[in-house]
Parts: structure tokens; C-alpha cells; sequence
């Protein structure tokens, strides 16, 4: 008997979980064309590449780790002990 509430019980669990996603509770909001709208506000902000972050003083073509890192280096340096 039990081999058979098996198989029964998955269904029905299968069943439940698939009917709890298509409910709306805390989902972002469908727009009019389908998509999701996101408030970009509440999210966090994000290091973006800036040209200005680039020292042109240092050649890229011998010290390109000194280029791309030198200004942000400058900025924050490195705590002693």
C-alpha cells in the first residue's frame, strides 16, 4: 500500500508547490508589456568604469597594472600594522 501513496503524494506535492508560484506575493510588478518593472533605486550602488580612473602618466605598454590601479592606490592606501 505504501508504494502506491508514494507516487500519489509527489503529485500532489508537485502540485501545491507549482499553484504557490503562480500566486503574486512579494514578486516585483508585471508591466503592461510583460516584462518587470525594477526600482533601481533600492538597489546598491556599482563601480563602474570611469575614463578618469585611468593614469595616463604611466605607459600601458610597460606598467599597465600601474595604468589601470595607480590613481585608486593613490586614493586608498594600504593600512600599516
Amino acid at each position: 500500500m505504501r508504494h502506491i501513496l508514494a507516487p500519489l503524494a509527489l503529485a500532489a506535492a508537485i502540485t501545491a508547490a507549482i499553484a504557490g508560484c503562480s500566486q503574486s506575493g512579494g514578486t516585483p510588478e508585471a508591466t503592461a508589456t510583460g516584462g518587470y518593472r525594477l526600482d533601481e533605486s533600492k538597489l546598491p550602488p556599482v563601480n563602474r568604469f570611469a575614463i578618469g580612473d585611468i593614469n595616463p602618466e604611466i605607459s600601458a605598454c610597460t606598467d599597465f597594472a600601474g595604468h589601470i590601479n595607480s590613481k585608486w592606490l593613490a586614493a586608498n592606501p594600504i593600512p600599516g600594522d
